[in-house]
């Protein structure tokens, strides 16, 4: 039985009559017959087989009928024709297969309703055996009248949805246009090819298939019954899509049809032409919000060259909360050091000494830049017994260790080979022995290892090469009694406190080609006691650093004017200072500062963040572990964007290297 269905709903939308000539464009041009006009489209011919078409005109005084011919048919299985017509004179009616194609064809009829529809006759099947010759394919009626016009649609008229994995930070949706069952961007009459193709074919149909689309109506079969989504949805187009964001979704549309808000931004846009999806798969995008603003939401907007579509809806709210991932775990009576971790081609690394005796030094790699996954640990080789807590650096894109080993604890230092930790250079001396490991930096394509005699100096030492074999002193800076160091190219500035008067300072150290000597020392904040510096970063153009102070031990915040260090203003309290807080951290992220300290009162690590960078901003996040570490904490990293440590602790009767992320 020959399958029609004939659609000029009210409410039916179409595109420009510019997009349809660009889907029609070929070397076939129109053929007019008075008021009515032909035009044949490429899809016709897409799977093989060809012929000539034409129109003929019956006119009556109410009523006219065009019929199109097909001339010189070989192997025809498909015909798809857009008919131009006067719809200020004539008001399309229905369509009549003449059944050239055969009694088992399908057929569609479809209008905008401004003088433009489109007829298309096909054999259902993967590969249909096309007719030869000649003879009438369809009549097509009109009433004389106007037509009553109807805004085309300019966009898809579905709410797409919108997918964030918060921990990757990728933001990923399917191509949503109902009725366009080849994907194209356009919902017209070549959209029967796939269902034509795929007649009969059984689901239910993964979200990810191109069958999907094609079962237009969602009842898990691709029947006869889809052919009505291409009618109801003709003419609608997506060419792209934009994806838009506001903090705590500040700008979404009071309605997904109404325009977005003020606060709204525009992230980026892409066209249809870049989606993602091979043959038999829906067309998909993926991307990457590398630089997310904290509480960030998002959605996104169909695009087709009017007003935009429907927005998604928002993406959930943030956790805002440390998610832990187990690099390694020991039995409770091992003597397990905390981690230190870097960051390597996206991917965090980590190293520790582990051992139920004498420990052995290891070092991770995380399988990827989410640390979903850490691979196996790598016991670093070395002529020592006992390795103590190492420091971890990044030295010609490679990990660097420097670990205090035995009993002298003399320090050594060795690199891996490549971020996998493949293998590792022979251990060379870095410092001398009791010296506590208190950073490794790169300067000038050389690794520079600081080392603390744990009172009041803390000692340069710089490598021949990455994978050095002598390390030479440069100097040492003395009265340093705690604080962190900041590496701004080829120097960095120490942020730390004077062992004689317990105030904050900070001084530069420059590399000169063969040294690094250090300017005047700067004094921060004469009006508090006893600080301990903590972390210091670069943020929106200037220094911000934290300090516990007084006996107290509350959180205080230093800024500079600018990224130089040279002057700063008078410290202050942040909104979560209370007594009883020590070792803080800090970290430039999603547009602010994360803060991080030890709190001895609620027996945690705590966290906070500061949405544009001020004291008074501070707020608190949730506790990063539920437990005080046996040291000091040590810098966050960023993955991605998003602010992580590291820490060993017992719990469960075992002792486990944790990695921490926040999102």
């Amino acid at each position: 039985m020959h399958r029609l269905i004939t659609t000029f709903a009210a409410g039916l939308l179409a595109a420009s009559l510019a997009a349809c000539s660009a889907a029609g464009s070929g070397t076939l041009a129109p053929e007019e017959d008075g008021r009515f006009s032909l035009r044949v489209l490429p899809e016709s011919f897409a799977q093989g087989g060809s012929a000539d078409f034409h129109i003929s005109l019956e006119q009556h005084a109410d009523r006219a009928i065009v019929s199109i011919e097909a001339d010189n048919a070989q192997g025809l299985s498909h015909a798809y024709l857009e008919i131009g017509y006067d719809s200020l004179q004539w008001t399309a009616g229905e369509a009549h297969s003449a059944g050239l194609l055969g009694s088992d064809s399908l057929s569609l009829l479809a209008g905008n309703g401004q003088g433009r529809l489109q007829y298309g006759e096909l054999l259902p099947g993967n590969d249909p055996q096309g007719i030869n010759g000649s003879g009438l394919l369809a009549r097509i009626e009109f009433r004389r009248g106007a037509e009553s016009a109807r805004r085309p649609s300019a966009v898809a008229d579905a709410q797409p949805v919108l997918s964030r994995n918060p921990r990757w930070s990728i933001l990923s949706w399917y191509y949503t246009n109902p009725g366009d069952y080849d994907q194209n961007g356009e919902v017209n009459i070549a959209d029967l090819t796939p269902l034509g193709a795929n007649l009969g074919s059984s689901g239910p149909f993964a979200e990810s298939s191109a069958l999907y689309m094609v079962d237009g109506d969602g009842n898990g079969e691709i029947n006869l019954a889809d052919i009505t989504p291409i009618a109801v949805h003709f003419g609608n187009m997506v060419t792209g899509y934009a994806l838009h964001a506001g903090v705590e979704g500040a700008g979404y549309p009071v309605d997904p049809q109404a325009e977005n808000g003020a606060e709204a931004l525009t992230l980026f846009t892409v066209d249809l032409a870049n989606a993602l999806g091979t043959v038999g798969e829906r067309r998909h995008f993926r991307y990457t919000d590398s630089d997310p603003r904290f509480g960030e939401r998002y959605w996104i907007r169909a695009e087709g060259g009017g007003a935009p579509g429907p927005a998604s809806e928002l993406t959930a709210t943030w956790e805002k909360q440390w998610h832990a991932t187990q690099i390694a775990g020991y039995d409770s009576g091992w003597s397990v050091t905390q981690p230190r971790i870097e960051v390597i081609d996206n991917r965090p690394v980590a190293a520790w000494s582990a051992g139920s005796a004498d420990r052995q030094l290891y070092y991770c790699r995380a399988e990827d830049r989410a640390a979903a996954q850490w691979g196996p640990a790598v016991a670093v080789p070395g002529s020592y017994t006992d390795a103590w807590q190492p420091e971890l650096g990044v030295i010609d894109n490679r990990p660097a260790i420097s670990v205090p080993v035995d009993p002298s604890e003399t320090c050594y230092y060795t690199i891996g080979s490549d971020a996998e930790g493949s293998s590792w250079s022979t251990m060379v001396k870095s410092s001398v022995s009791g010296e506590e490991q208190f950073e490794i930096m790169e300067i000038a394509g050389r690794p520079l290892v600081f080392g603390h005699n744990s009172l009041t100096t803390l000692y340069f030492y710089l490598g021949d090469a990455p994978a050095a074999g002598l390390f030479d002193e440069l100097g040492f800076t003395t009265k340093l009694q705690s604080g962190s160091l900041l590496q701004q190219g080829d120097s960095f500035l120490a942020f730390y406190r004077d062992s004689l008067d317990s105030l904050a300072y900070v001084r530069r150290y420059s590399w000169n080609g063969s040294d690094l000597p250090g300017e005047a020392a700067i004094q921060l904040g004469a009006a508090s006691t006893n600080v301990r510096p903590g972390g210091i970063c670069e943020y929106d153009g200037r220094l911000i650093g934290l300090a516990a102070y007084d006996g107290s031990n509350m959180l205080q915040q230093y800024e500079s004017t600018d990224l130089s260090g040279a002057s700063w203003g008078t410290p202050a309290d942040l909104s979560v200072s209370q007594p009883g807080q020590f070792a803080p951290e800090l970290l430039a992220a999603y547009g602010g500062l994360m803060a991080t300290w030890t709190d001895v009162n609620a027996m945690q690590v705590a966290s906070a963040f500061s949405v544009d960078g001020s004291v008074a901003g501070y707020v608190q996040t949730g506790p990063v572990i539920g437990q005080i570490p046996g040291v000091e904490l040590k810098e966050m990293r960023l993955l991605g964007p998003h602010p992580c440590m590291a820490f060993t602790l017992e719990e469960g009767g075992m002792k486990r290297v944790n990695f921490y992320m926040f999102y």
